[in-house]
């Protein structure tokens, strides 16, 4: 995520924004919301 922070600072700012939003109207538990960032990041490798 560096190299995002360094070369694209207002994508990296929106993720988080929606990384935010997501926390605040979450409708499922910690640990599944985990998982499935999990099987994303591995889908995207």
């Amino acid at each position: 995520m560096r190299m995002l922070e360094e070369f694209f600072p207002e994508f990296t700012e929106k993720l988080d924004e929606i990384d935010n939003l997501y926390a605040e109207n979450r409708t499922i538990d910690e640990k599944t919301y985990q998982f499935i960032c999990f099987a994303l990041s591995n889908k995207a490798r």
